[in-house]
């Protein structure tokens, strides 16, 4: 029998972190799932809900659940707010951590980015130094976003971090600076993996999504309420990635790759026409699509007050003069198995039709 990497993951509940849960779990790997305590709900029936939000009935049936050990903790908390015991424990088994908590609301406070993204990342580093010091060699893989690229202008590619940008959205300036402190952890010996994501949405089979609060799709909706007769987006495009491809590829390179302390970019290195996806979802949705101009500061003068708050969160991306590189991601991506899927007509509408059935459009 194959020996499994046994693995300590946080983000269960959330988008990537549970369709990440259900992947290792499939695999058979045993994971400790830390779970922040809710009152009213249990941590585990919480886990297993999302498990079979992916899986179906089916996954519940075969078995899974056996490698499944639900943990109640907090990872903004000092020793993530687990007992003496269950650290011991821990630091005993596992071979890996996936760290993929993190609150993604653009509209969140600095302060409430600090305590989660920021220091809830400094926490799962002091415990992988932990580990470190009971001669267990784990190694960490990281989630962070593309988006830690802020204000810059050009290509930004997985080689590069700090170039002086600034932030506007406080959740990328969160990321920036948990990547930073991951560089510091490097130095102190642990290895630690950064897995940059751009725009995440639903599976490529099925269209299905845990969530719709993303850009991508609040922009879907605004589209759908024909608020803009005009949208600045001819000739742009944006970067995204089905959340399965997504997980496949992180579980590729934990399972293939030999190199340490690297940063990937995890998406197709062909970004998404925007106004051509656009126009796909008016004739799917039956409406008129507006009229596509290009980028201007003349348009963004004629906006009211409440059309740019619209705008702020949900098209931000169309005004970056921007290249996101995923290019050597994507070469070595393939040397060791592994292709993103193509953005096709009939994926794009399997995540429309989805959110349709769903009625958040």
């Amino acid at each position: 029998m194959i020996k499994r990497d046994t693995i300590l993951l946080t983000g269960g509940t959330g988008m990537v972190g549970s369709f990440m849960l259900y992947l290792l779990l499939l695999k058979g790997h045993k994971v400790f799932c830390l779970v922040r305590k809710n009152p009213g709900v249990s941590s585990r029936k919480r886990v297993v809900d999302v498990l079979k939000f992916w899986g179906g009935k089916n996954f519940l049936a075969k078995k899974h659940l056996r490698f499944l050990n639900v943990i109640d903790g907090d990872i903004t908390k000092v020793k993530l707010g687990v007992s003496s015991i269950v650290q011991e424990k821990l630091c005993r088994e596992i071979n890996a951590i996936f760290h993929f908590a993190a609150l993604t609301n653009f509209k969140c406070s600095s302060e409430i980015l600090t305590d989660v993204n920021i220091r809830g990342t400094r926490n799962i580093l002091d415990f992988g130094v932990n580990c470190l010091h009971h001669g267990n060699r784990v190694k960490v893989y990281h989630m962070s976003t593309a988006y830690v690229c802020g204000s810059y202008k050009g290509r930004f590619s997985e080689a590069d971090f700090d170039l002086g940008q600034s932030f506007t959205i406080p959740y990328e300036w969160s990321k920036f600076e948990a990547e930073k402190i991951v560089r510091q952890y490097r130095g102190k010996g642990l290895e630690v993996d950064i897995l940059r994501a751009p725009a995440i949405i639903g599976e490529a089979a099925t269209g299905k999504a845990l969530t719709f609060s993303q850009s991508f799709y609040q922009a879907l909706r605004i589209l759908s309420k024909r608020i803009f007769s005009e949208l600045p987006c001819k000739n742009t495009s944006f970067n995204i990635v089905f959340i399965d491809d997504l997980c496949k590829s992180i579980y590729r390179i934990f399972s293939k790759s030999t190199l340490k302390n690297s940063c990937y970019h995890l998406f197709n290195s062909t970004p998404l026409p925007v106004d051509n996806f656009l126009l796909l979802a008016s004739k799917f949705l039956r409406i008129k699509a507006p009229k596509f101009i290009y980028p201007n500061r003349k348009w963004q003068k004629k906006l009211t007050a409440t059309e740019r708050a619209i705008l702020k969160f949900n098209f931000s991306f169309l005004s970056r003069k921007l290249k996101l590189d995923s290019r050597k991601t994507n070469r070595y991506l393939q040397e060791i198995g592994f292709q993103f899927l193509e953005y096709k007509n009939n994926h794009l509408k399997k995540i429309l039709f989805y959110m349709k059935n769903s009625k958040a459009i």
